[in-house]
């Protein structure tokens, strides 16, 4: 805990209050000098020697704070004596470490040195991809950065959610200078949804919605799955602004009638409390499915407009659509006392065979 926190001196004490030390707890020291950036760069060596003077296991983890920490002091000739470590202890496969030792490299400038480890990895993932082009952007190196996502695309790999973050800067530049606009957009396109849902999946909705701010201050368009994507984190968010931006978007790149984007929009409107828009919306479609009626029920009955969302209901039933909500419609039945509708509704449960289903 005190190292994760870089508190040194106090992880250092409970350190030496310990009768016996493995290579667990010196990890934990190594790890809290990290944490505090090249400026503890020689406690990290002083340690590491320790470890190998008094004949502590070294593991993955070891080297990888190692290198970590002499990447972050741009100490090439330590660096390069961690690597020779790393055949003698037979970690020289470990993909974790081959990464460190790229983003080393790339930090001390040693370009050529970390296009040959990447070159002698068979098979790369993301996370080493990533680091070539992160690498490259650093030494501001944007032709390279780009030849190398144009030969990952080339490979079937596509940035996720995680990597993208590290790319999309050295993307806007290279946009910025116009140069081969054409491969950003597939990384965009196939990137920009997927780093949208980690972020939600997070929480971090604010995060998600600057993505695409930043996608369209840079002229990326979005498609109808990107629009359908933002749309809901502007919803929880209340943020009206956006989402009219948004729905200025929709309209002049003709992405109506679609109902993903449309129903979408209806439930962005009556979270901010503009329920004109979401009839209006409801209203100008000429074939509604089920997700559109119910959105509109719930959104007059989130709105408190009980009466409104029984007519949407009856609406409904006249359809060729098989009304759904039916505890929701029992709840507006019960704040309303209707008691006339509530017995019609039991009806129709019965008739459907929906007693069954326990919240009904």
């Amino acid at each position: 805990m005190y190292s994760s926190c870089g508190s040194i001196e106090d992880a250092q004490r409970v350190f030496d209050g310990w009768t016996t030390n493995n290579a667990y707890s010196w990890n934990a020291l190594l790890r809290g000098s990290v944490v505090l950036g090249g400026k503890r760069y020689l406690d990290v060596l002083s340690t590491f020697c320790e470890m190998r003077s008094l004949a502590v296991e070294l593991n993955e983890h070891t080297f990888s704070s190692v290198l970590k920490s002499f990447a972050g002091a741009s100490a090439y000739r330590q660096g390069l004596k961690a690597h020779a470590l790393l055949f003698k202890y037979g970690f020289n496969n470990s993909s974790m470490l081959r990464t460190g030792l790229i983003g080393l490299y790339f930090k001390c400038g040693k370009i050529k040195l970390a296009r040959s480890v990447f070159e002698e990895i068979p098979e790369r993932d993301i996370v080493l991809w990533g680091a070539m082009i992160a690498g490259f952007a650093h030494n501001r190196m944007q032709r390279e950065a780009l030849d190398y996502a144009r030969w990952m695309i080339s490979e079937g790999i596509y940035p996720n959610s995680v990597i993208l973050p590290t790319i999309l800067p050295v993307i806007g530049e290279v946009w910025a200078r116009k140069i081969g606009q054409e491969t950003f957009s597939i990384v965009l396109k196939k990137g920009m949804t997927a780093l949208m849902s980690g972020y939600i999946s997070n929480g971090r909705l604010e995060q998600a919605l600057r993505s695409v701010v930043w996608m369209q201050q840079e002229g990326f368009k979005s498609d109808v799955v990107t629009v359908s994507t933002i749309l809901p984190i502007c919803s929880r968010l209340r943020d009206l602004n956006h989402g009219m931006e948004i729905h200025a978007f929709a309209v002049k790149n003709c992405f109506f009638p679609n109902i993903s984007v449309v129903t979408s929009l209806m439930i962005m409107y009556s979270k901010c409390g503009v329920l004109d828009y979401s009839l209006k919306l409801f209203n100008s479609l000429e074939a509604r499915n089920v997700i559109s009626w119910t959105v509109m029920i719930e959104s007059y009955a989130e709105s408190g407009c009980l009466y409104e969302a029984i007519d949407v209901f009856r609406s409904m039933q006249l359809s060729k659509h098989r009304p759904v909500l039916m505890a929701r419609m029992f709840n507006i039945c019960s704040e309303l006392k209707a008691v006339k509708l509530g017995k019609e509704i039991h009806g129709q449960v019965l008739k459907k065979d929906f007693e069954s289903i326990p919240f009904v």
